[in-house]
This record gives C-alpha cells, sequence and structure tokens, in this order.
C-alpha cells in the first residue's frame, strides 16, 4: 500500500510572514511606549505637558538627577525650552510617578529650590 500525499499549498507563504512581521513590529512599539511614555497620572493630571517632559529628556537627557532619601524617588530635571524646566519623578525601580512643567519658574535656581523644598537632594 503506497500513500501519497497531495498537497497544493506553496512551501512558502507570504501571510505568515506578514503575521510574524507584523506581530514583531507591535511589540517593539509597545517596548518603546512603555520606556518613554508618562505615567497615567502624569498624563491625567498635567495633560499634554507629561509628554513634553518625557520627550524632553529622552532626546536631551537630564540637566540633573536628585534623590529624595525618604522616598527613593528620583526627580530628573529638563530645559524644555530657554527659561522653561520640566520636572520628571520616578520610583527607585524606574516606575514613572509624575512628569510636570515648572511654568512658574523661569530659571533653574527656582526649580533648585522647589527640589530641595519637596526633600530632594544632589546624589552623593
Amino acid at each position: 500500500m503506497n500513500a501519497t500525499y497531495d498537497d497544493d499549498r506553496p512551501a512558502f507563504s507570504p501571510f505568515k510572514l506578514l503575521f510574524v512581521l507584523l506581530v514583531t513590529v507591535t511589540f517593539v512599539i509597545l517596548g518603546m511606549l512603555a520606556v518613554a511614555a508618562p505615567s497615567y497620572h502624569a498624563v491625567l493630571r498635567h495633560g499634554e505637558s507629561a509628554y513634553t517632559v518625557k520627550q524632553c529628556l529622552d532626546q536631551r537627557g537630564p540637566l540633573l538627577d536628585w534623590v529624595n532619601a525618604s522616598t527613593g524617588r528620583h526627580a530628573q530635571v529638563c530645559e524644555v525650552s530657554p527659561g522653561k524646566y520640566g520636572v520628571d519623578i520616578t520610583e527607585s525601580n524606574g516606575d514613572s510617578v509624575t512628569s510636570i512643567l515648572k511654568d512658574k519658574m523661569s530659571n533653574l535656581n527656582q526649580v533648585l529650590q522647589y527640589l530641595k523644598n519637596t526633600g530632594y537632594l544632589p546624589p552623593e
């Protein structure tokens, strides 16, 4: 008894390749958003400015990174535009807490005083 296998399907399926590429691209984009996205609180409370601060930090990096000894949180400051500063607060594990623009503070010394008043100090 001879069994024969008759398959008219092509060995290579462009649909399978397209599906794999789509899944891969989706996971890459989701991974990038997870890193660069502000917290839910930041967006809810501070709106679009939360994204502005995160984008500034991603593109320019922080001017400084201070630590709150009692909470372990980090505060990174970025100059969004001349005389306009953003502050990004993260947990010690890197999870985003909030991102805010300090619109009423027009120079870095004012931002530093704000951080000192809220318990943040330069790392030792």
